[in-house]
């Protein structure tokens, strides 16, 4: 188990999605954040300022872990180009949607947003539904490219003989997905670690 978790916690993507969860989930939490909005009374104009200052909560946590990561040397390193994903993503997609919810007592006409909910909710269930799909068709496509990930770690857990070391290893290695560092951390890591619970290194001819 301490060897698979080494493994696991220096390799990229090989845990086990929970995407039907998250999807089911964000369901459930979509129609009845609108429904429940749907009957709540419009807020007293005392309340609309401190409304306001909740709704920019969110967005003032997405701002702030943009500008925490954008000043590490590592993303800024990395994140050469619009696509490269870090948690700042994460931050603002959650922040996005939930000053959304937070701000709908705030809209006029509040008897407009009851006639178009269930609009809203079938527009939001189908947002869900299709991002699902997406972040499937991602997994899939990852999961394909990075099956040197899998070898590497069944070897590793398999206690493999060393040529079925080393051919994964060399495998992994080869990728063109990984930056130089991670390479040497991973392949030096994985050395380091077979050496201590087996006596020998998990393959110590793969030049990094």
């Amino acid at each position: 188990m301490i060897q698979r978790r080494s493994v696991l916690l220096r390799t990229p993507t090989v845990g086990v999605p929970v995407r039907q969860l998250w999807v089911r989930g964000s369901i459930v939490v979509l129609v009845t954040a609108l429904t429940a909005m749907g009957h709540r009374a419009a807020p007293a104009a005392d309340d609309r300022v401190g409304l306001v200052l909740v709704v920019l909560g969110p967005l003032l946590m997405w701002v702030a872990a943009t500008l925490v990561q954008a000043a590490t040397l590592k993303v800024r390193v990395e994140a050469i180009r619009l696509g490269y994903v870090y948690n700042y993503y994460a931050y603002g997609s959650v922040g996005v949607a939930l000053a959304a919810i937070l701000a709908v007592p705030l809209l006029p006409q509040r008897h407009v947003l009851h006639r178009a909910r269930p609009l809203l909710i079938a527009i939001g269930v189908t947002f869900v539904v299709a991002q699902g799909v997406i972040n499937d068709s991602v997994h899939r496509e990852f999961g394909e490219r990075l099956q040197a990930n899998r070898d590497v770690l069944a070897a590793y857990s398999d206690e493999a003989p060393l040529a079925t070391r080393c051919a994964t290893l060399q495998t992994w290695a080869a990728l063109p997905y990984w930056q130089p560092y991670y390479r040497t951390a991973l392949v030096e890591g994985m050395n380091e670690g077979y050496l201590h619970f087996h006596g020998e290194p998990f393959c110590a001819a793969v030049d990094v």
